[in-house]
């Protein structure tokens, strides 16, 4: 049995399927154990849960639509539907239009924009982007005796 079977199962319940009696604050305010599932909720589990029934009468929810739009961009992200080969095809032929294409004035602006950028150090989305992937994939290397002193510092703050 993985750990992933060992823990209770939390479903969102949209307000469409919120009981009107309410058997505990958690299904009152969308959440629910899996009664299929046979494992006694862990502490951490429990404490997320209190969470729900510390939370002030005057909170603000999500509304309906607002709740609906929300499970449903949930459901999509860890259960993505399968594209049809139509749109798909469609997709890649859109991005591969015409590579060779001339750029209009919009994306030579914006390009000149990027390029700045990048050469200056100034935020831009793209140039932050690329920033990040450049340091993800090649993070430089650190001095020893930096390394050692963070080290310390982290050891320190640990053990005090």
């Amino acid at each position: 049995m993985s750990p992933r079977d060992s823990k209770p199962k939390l479903s969102v319940v949209t307000s469409s399927e919120k009981s009107t009696s309410a058997d505990s604050p958690r299904e009152e305010h969308g959440l629910r154990m899996d009664p299929s599932s046979d494992a006694d909720p862990s502490e951490r589990d429990l404490e997320w849960l209190a969470l729900e029934e510390e939370t002030p009468d005057d909170a603000e929810w999500l509304s309906p639509e607002a709740e609906s739009d929300f499970a449903e961009q949930l459901r999509a992200a860890f259960e993505p539907a399968e594209l049809s080969p139509r749109l798909n095809q469609a997709l890649i032929e859109l991005a591969l239009e015409d590579p060779l294409a001339e750029a209009d004035e919009e994306e030579q602006a914006e390009s000149e924009r990027l390029r700045e950028a990048l050469d200056s150090g100034v935020s831009h989305p793209l140039a932050d982007l690329a920033r990040s992937v450049h340091a993800a994939a090649d993070p430089g290397r650190i001095d020893a005796a930096r390394n050692q002193a963070l080290l310390d510092a982290a050891l320190e703050s640990q053990a005090g």
